[in-house]
């Protein structure tokens, strides 16, 4: 039998090889679970792709709102691959000889006496104004606008009268007009001066349907020729 000193011994023995397998095993995690340390702002990446990174603010087409998209691949892929845009609007985009939009009056030329008179200006002394419209006819209505005095005017249409003497009153006396196709011109012309001064007529034209095309009013002297151009389009 063995003694109680190799009995100790032994157990000193066993305790000390237990110590030191723990220890081994511990120290080796450690060395294990080590960190590689690096300079996170020295890192380069890996620059063996050829492709080339674009992004929408490179691209004309697009229009930079702020978010940066990359694209891969090479224009033409990336221009094939997308959609195409167009930033010009429909009407924008006719011809500049389409005609279709024009101004009727400005393409149409318009004949005084067998002359073309589209951009000729009217020799009057007195211009009413310059109108269009598309009825067959006009109304015009006049009045002495100031006192009552006797004053009176002579309305001719392309030369030729249609009232000889209209004596102006304080309400408006009607006159109808036919219209023919394009250029039409309306002279008034004061006969005379009434007791008080000058010749005061107020003038009102409407279309066939009533709506009203101008009003004007004057005090001119006696021989004076008011002009009204109206365009039947």
């Amino acid at each position: 039998m063995l003694s109680k000193n190799c009995y100790t011994s032994l157990f000193k023995k066993v305790i000390f090889f237990i110590f030191f397998f723990i220890s081994s095993h511990l120290f080796a995690q450690v060395d294990n679970n080590k960190v590689i340390e690096t300079d996170a702002f020295s890192y380069q990446p890996n620059k063996k792709s050829n492709d080339k990174q674009l992004t929408f603010s490179e691209l004309n087409s697009f229009e930079n709102k702020g978010e940066t998209i990359t694209l891969f691949g090479t224009f033409k892929e990336i221009s094939e691959n997308f959609p195409k845009y167009s930033v010009v609007p429909k009407k924008l985009q006719r011809r500049m000889n389409d005609n279709s939009t024009h101004d009727k009056d400005v393409m149409v030329k318009k004949f005084w006496n067998g002359k073309d008179v589209s951009s000729v200006k009217i020799q009057t002394k007195l211009e009413l104004g310059r109108l269009e419209t598309s009825t067959n006819r006009i109304r015009i209505e006049c009045r002495d606008h100031s006192y009552v005095d006797g004053d009176r005017v002579r309305l001719s249409v392309n030369e030729t009268v249609v009232r000889s003497n209209i004596i102006l009153q304080a309400g408006f006396y009607m006159i109808d007009i036919d219209l023919k196709e394009g250029f039409n011109r309306i002279d008034i012309e004061a006969l005379n001066q009434g007791t008080s001064g000058p010749n005061t007529a107020e003038f009102r034209v409407f279309d066939g349907n009533g709506n009203l095309l101008t009003s004007n009013e004057w005090n001119i002297l006696t021989g004076y020729v008011a002009t009204l151009i109206v365009t039947k389009i």
